[in-house]
C-alpha cells in the first residue's frame, strides 16, 4: 500500500466508507464536535503515553512534541472523525499512508503508537459515556471510534512495514555499495590524509609557541571519514573499535600532554608516532580485505546513487542528536542546463555534467557525501559544520562554477552557474523536512536571479 498500490488503497477507502455507513450522519457530526472540543486534551494524553515509553525516548523529546507534533496530532484527530463525502475518504487514507511512511523514516516503533492510540480510544469512549447520547447512539458512537482508530492505525502500519523493509534493504545495499567503491583510490587518499596530519603534528610539536594550534586527529579529514563513513563501510570489522581507542588515546591523552609540555615531550611525540603507525596498519588491513568493485554509483557522474540518501541522512541525524554536532545539506542546480543540451546536444551536456560533478567532489572533504539527486541536481551532505562553514562552502562552489570554462571540443560553454539551497539540521528527526527546506531555498535562489546561495529559513 505504501508504494501506492491502487487495489489496496481502494480496499482501504471502501472499508472506511463501510465503517461510516453504519452510523447516521448527524451522530457522526456530534462525535466530530466532541472530538474537536477536546482534541487538545486527547493529543496531550497521546504524547504523554508516548514519552513514558523507553523506546520513544530515543527519538522524541518534550520540546519536539510541544513545538512540532502536538498541533499535527490535533489536526489528525479532526481529520479522522470529520464527516466526509465518499470521494473525500481517499484523502484520509492517503494521509494515514503518509503518517506511516514518516513513522518508518523516524523508526517510531509500531507498538508504541498502537499502545498510545489504544489508551486514547478508551478515554474518548469514557467521555462519550458521560454525554447525553441515548444508549443506542452511545453504542454506535463508541463502535465508530474504535473502528476508525483501528482502521487508520492498520493503514499506517502497513505503510510503515513496507517502507521500513524498503529502508532496511537500502541500508544494506548502501553498505555493500560503500565497501565496493574504488578501494585503491579511497585508501591512498585516506593514507595521505593520515600522513598529512602526522606531518602537521610533528612540525608543531617541538615548537611551544605553535603547540596549541595542533589539530586533534579526530577533527582531521581522516577523523571525519572514520567517524562518518568507516562505521558503515566496515561495520563488522574488528579494527573499528581498536582504531577508535587509538584515536581517543592520541586526542584525549597524549596530545594534551604534548600541548601542556608535561613530561618528556620527545617520548610522547614518539608514542604518538607509533600510535599513528598502528592506526595506519589496521586501516590498511580493513581495506585490503575488500576487492575493488564499481557498483551502485550513478552511471554518468559516479556520484552516490540517491537511493542511498535515506541511509546516510538517517545515520547523520542519529549521530547529530547523540553528539550535538550539526550537519547541513546543499541542493545544487545547474542554471539553464537545458540550454546546454538543446544547443550542443546531450552528449556534450553529459560531459558538462561530469565536469560539474568533479568540481563539487574535489571541493569537499573526504568525510562529506555527494549524490546525483536527479537531472542536473546534485545534493551534498556536509558533516560537522555550522551555518558559517556551510555558507562558505556553498559560496566557494558557486564562485568556482562562475569562473570555470566548461567548453567541450571547441564548443564555448561559459558562464554556467549554479543555484544552491542550504539547510542546516535543526534537530528534527525526519530527514524529509531537511530535504524540503533545502529544496525551498534552492527554489528561492533560482527565482531571485540564479547564481546565488540561499540559506533555508528555520522554524
Amino acid at each position: 500500500m505504501a508504494g501506492g498500490s491502487g487495489n489496496k488503497i481502494d480496499d482501504a477507502v471502501n472499508t472506511w466508507i463501510a465503517i461510516c455507513d453504519e452510523v447516521a450522519v448527524p451522530l457522526q457530526g456530534q462525535l466530530y464536535t466532541m472530538i474537536c472540543a477536546r482534541a487538545e486534551n486527547f493529543a496531550e494524553l497521546f504524547y504523554d503515553m508516548i514519552l513514558q515509553d523507553n523506546q520513544a525516548a530515543k527519538f522524541l523529546t518534550q520540546v519536539q512534541v510541544q513545538q512540532r507534533l502536538h498541533a499535527s496530532m490535533v489536526e489528525w484527530l479532526k481529520g479522522v472523525f470529520k464527516v466526509s463525502q465518499p470521494d473525500e475518504i481517499r484523502n484520509k487514507v492517503e494521509r494515514q499512508l503518509h503518517v506511516g511512511m514518516v513513522h518508518a523514516r523516524l523508526q517510531v516503533p509500531v507498538s508504541v503508537v498502537a499502545k498510545s492510540a489504544g489508551k486514547m480510544k478508551q478515554v474518548i469512549a469514557r467521555d462519550l459515556q458521560g454525554s447525553d447520547l441515548q444508549r443506542n447512539e452511545l453504542a454506535k458512537a463508541i463502535c465508530l471510534v474504535y473502528e476508525l482508530f483501528d482502521h487508520a492505525i492498520d493503514i499506517m502500519n502497513e505503510a510503515y512495514i513496507e517502507n521500513f523493509e524498503s529502508q532496511t534493504r537500502n541500508d544494506e545495499s548502501y553498505r555493500r555499495f560503500a565497501v565496493g567503491q574504488n578501494i585503491v583510490a579511497e585508501r591512498e587518499r585516506l593514507r595521505a590524509c593520515l600522513l598529512g596530519w602526522e606531518r602537521s603534528f610533528l612540525l608543531r610539536a617541538n615548537q611551544p609557541e605553535n603547540c596549541c594550534e595542533i589539530q586533534k586527529i579526530g577533527a582531521s579529514e581522516f577523523g571525519l571519514w572514520f567517524r562518518h563513513k568507516a562505521m558503515t563501510l566496515f561495520k563488522n570489522a574488528t579494527e573499528i573499535q581498536e582504531i577508535t581507542q587509538l584515536i581517543s588515546k592520541i586526542d584525549d591523552d597524549l596530545l594534551l600532554k604534548v600541548q601542556d609540555r608535561s613530561g618528556d615531550v620527545s617520548k610522547m611525540v614518539n608514542e604518538i608516532d607509533e600510535t599513528v603507525a598502528g592506526i595506519m596498519f589496521m586501516f590498511s588491513s580493513m581495506f585490503d580485505r575488500f576487492l575493488e568493485v564499481e557498483n551502485g554509483r550513478d552511471d554518468l557522474t559516479h556520484l552516490l546513487n540517491r537511493r542511498f540518501l535515506p541511509s546516510v541522512l538517517s545515520r547523520e541525524i542519529s549521530m547529530s542528536i547523540k553528539t550535538g554536532t550539526r550537519f547541513a545539506i546543499m541542493l545544487i542546480d545547474l542554471d539553464h542546463f537545458k540550454q546546454v543540451n538543446d544547443t550542443w546536444g546531450h552528449s556534450i551536456g553529459d560531459t558538462v555534467l561530469k565536469k560539474a560533478a568533479d568540481i563539487i567532489r574535489n571541493s569537499l572533504r573526504i568525510g562529506d557525501f555527494v549524490f546525483r539527486y536527479g537531472g542536473e541536481e546534485i545534493m551534498v551532505v556536509l558533516v560537522e559544520v555550522n551555518q558559517e562553514i556551510a555558507m562558505n562552502v556553498a559560496e566557494n562552489l558557486r564562485s568556482k562554477f562562475e569562473a570555470f570554462d566548461f567548453s567541450v571540443n571547441g564548443n564555448e560553454i561559459t558562464n554556467l552557474t549554479v543555484s544552491v539551497g542550504i539547510a542546516l539540521h535543526e534537530g528534527h528527526p525526519d530527514y524529509e523536512r531537511l530535504i524540503n527546506a533545502a529544496d525551498d531555498a534552492m527554489y528561492h535562489a533560482k527565482k531571485n536571479g540564479r547564481n546565488q546561495c540561499v540559506l533555508a529559513k528555520t522554524d
